[in-house]
């Protein structure tokens, strides 16, 4: 009987979430010459062994963003204990994907605020790596949906804490929908936390949820 072939370890790998807040050109700019030394993993996530992992290739990906596109490159690493290899992934992006959060998270403000999906579908014809399906905006507001209720008590802690004196809209102005409260509560602190300028609430969101090392529950 012949014998089925064995996948190699290093086919099948997990990748890490880089933890620093930065945006795009600022990445371009850090890795152009490869991953600084500072931000490269120290932790396998397979293994979860606490050693610097070695240098094992890279790849490049197109990302699209609202108002551009770019090319990026996204770099491997291996772990000198169990030799499986992992990539570093900005957080502006997710796993497997080439539309940056910020698209997508446009499309949750729209709906929130009472759009049909094939209106915003019509309204990114012109965006990058456009047009978009309605199919494709429900795939990423149900991805992001399924996950709403655990969402919830992490946006508020983290608002919360660090601008106690958010306002909570009444009357005519009061949400309607929990994406809605969410990004008013968001946009508040944004506009005051210097820390957090350069993201938006997704990217905040799949950042904070792969800080342990894996893949996170969004991707």
């Amino acid at each position: 009987m012949a014998r089925q072939p064995v996948l190699s370890p290093l086919l099948v790998y997990k990748m890490i979430v880089l933890q620093a807040i930065i945006d795009v050109e600022t990445y371009l700019e850090l890795f152009k010459d490869g991953c600084p030394d500072s931000l490269r993993p120290m932790v396998c996530p397979h293994c979860l062994k606490q050693l610097m992992l070695h240098r094992h290739g890279h790849y490049k990906r197109t990302v699209y963003f609202l108002d551009n596109q770019f090319t990026i490159i996204i770099y491997r690493f291996k772990c000198p204990n169990c030799s499986r290899a992992t990539g570093l992934l900005p957080a502006f992006v997710g796993k497997n994907q080439q539309t940056a959060w910020n698209i997508q998270e446009t499309v949750l403000r729209k709906q929130a605020a009472g759009a049909s999906l094939a209106d915003v579908a019509e309204n990114l014809d012109d965006v990058p790596g456009g047009p978009y399906a309605e199919k494709t905006l429900w795939r990423w507001t149900s991805r992001w949906s399924s996950e709403l209720q655990q969402w919830i008590p992490v946006v508020w802690a983290f608002v919360l804490e660090r601008f106690p004196h958010t306002r909570i809209p009444v009357g005519a102005n009061k949400p309607r929908q929990e994406w809605a409260w969410l990004f008013n509560a968001w946009d508040q602190m944004r506009a005051k936390v210097l820390e957090i300028q350069r993201e938006n609430m997704l990217q905040w969101l799949y950042r904070t949820t792969c800080s342990s090392g894996g893949s996170g529950g969004i991707g």
